[in-house]
């Protein structure tokens, strides 16, 4: 199936439940939410859940026995053991995979010398109802009409970059100029160089007089705190400074998240995970990254923006979470590079919005030629929303 008819069919047939079945096939037997085996017994919460819907497994020891549990999710989903007694287990993960899949459960017993299959419990995820993408674009407020003009409208997001250290009304005429032309301002927040200062505390005051600023309009906002953090700041000083900033933005329509550094899907997991341990996806509403081509413009690499949306998708799945997704910035050496990022973003239903960075700035290059072509064919997608 083509990518256009894929999305035609995400919005035509979004809502669709089926019922859960053994192995995932279609016209196969209703699988029970419960199994047992040796003394062990399984159930699931439920049957059927909606996308990004948590779910609940239940294991039990009647005999008195313990083993190790093993849960194997058909479709590669991570569950996590959040609860243990004497007497039971839970087991959680969320629903992020529509279609059918099926768990497996299996048992070490000591007493025995190969693993018990306790049985398959099947399930169903909905499909996430399709949502337009916004599609944004960053450049200098010295050029910004002329690359809207250049660019065709279509643009339904702006990035700003502000600092809390100049003050709540930092950049705040900025953020007029995109609520009045219809777009959502996606504005990051550094404060001065002051890591270790935002990591105690320091601006919440500034924090909290900008954010009273931004809801007053009552549009979406998309607000992040120190994009690109690794290595400029310390996980530590990055984490901190969420926790204290974040929840003073998160009030009407505002929605908080992080970019983080895109590379760091490619090779460096470790890093990544230290900047977002779990109680930071509890705070965030959507999970980005910034993502560029490697190499230079006259030997581009191997490595495209478009690889790293999937990476992010199965990255932010195995943590357990299903947070919507977004890119502050993305762009591209070719015309085809960037057709495949914008296709990448407008493709997966979990990305909500995509900016270019439309500047001669760091990995970017102003669009011009094929490549800007590229990107008005973006944002003519029948999947991009219009500014309204």
């Amino acid at each position: 199936m083509d990518a256009m008819s894929r999305r035609s069919a995400l919005r035509v047939f979004g809502g669709a439940i089926g019922v859960a079945v053994v192995g995932g096939a279609a016209g196969g037997l209703l699988t029970p939410p419960t199994a047992s085996a040796a003394g062990v017994a399984v159930r699931l919460d439920k049957l059927h859940y909606a996308h990004g819907e948590r779910m609940f497994l239940t294991i039990r020891h009647h005999s008195g026995r313990r083993g190790r549990v093993v849960v194997h999710d058909s479709t590669g989903l991570h569950w996590r053991k959040k609860r243990e007694t004497a007497t039971h287990q839970v087991w959680t993960a969320v629903a992020v995979t529509h279609g059918h899949a099926v768990i497996r459960c299996t048992v070490d017993v000591p007493s025995r010398t190969a693993s018990t299959h306790i049985g398959d419990i099947g399930y169903r995820v909905a499909r996430k109802a399709a949502a337009l993408t916004r599609i944004g674009m960053s450049s200098p407020a010295s050029v910004w009409s002329q690359r809207i003009t250049e660019v065709g409208g279509g643009v339904s997001a702006r990035r700003i970059f502000a600092d809390l250290g100049k003050g709540a009304n930092d950049q705040m005429d900025l953020v007029d100029q995109a609520h009045a032309a219809g777009m959502m301002p996606v504005v990051s927040y550094k404060v001065s160089g002051d890591a270790a200062g935002a990591a105690a505390g320091k601006f919440n005051g500034v924090a909290q007089a900008a954010a009273t600023k931004l809801a007053a309009y009552g549009l979406p906002t998309t607000v992040t705190y120190w994009h690109e953090p690794s290595p400029d700041i310390s996980a530590a000083q990055y984490v901190a400074a969420n926790k204290q900033l974040l929840p003073i933005f998160k009030q009407g329509h505002i929605k908080v998240g992080p970019f983080l550094n895109g590379w760091l899907l490619d090779r460096k997991l470790s890093t990544l995970t230290a900047y977002c341990p779990d109680e930071l996806f509890g705070l965030w509403d959507w999970v980005g990254i910034d993502t560029y081509e490697s190499g230079t413009m006259t030997s581009p690499g191997p490595i495209k923006p478009a690889d790293r949306i999937p990476k992010l998708i199965d990255y932010v799945a195995s943590r357990g979470f299903s947070n919507p997704l977004g890119v502050g910035e993305y762009n591209g050496y070719s015309a085809a590079t960037i057709s495949d990022a914008g296709n990448a973003i407008l493709n997966h239903p979990q990305v909500a919005f995509g900016c270019m960075w439309n500047s001669t700035i760091g990995k970017g290059y102003t669009l011009t030629g094929a490549r800007l072509d590229a990107f008005k064919q973006t944002l003519a997608d029948p999947g991009a929303a219009s500014a309204a």
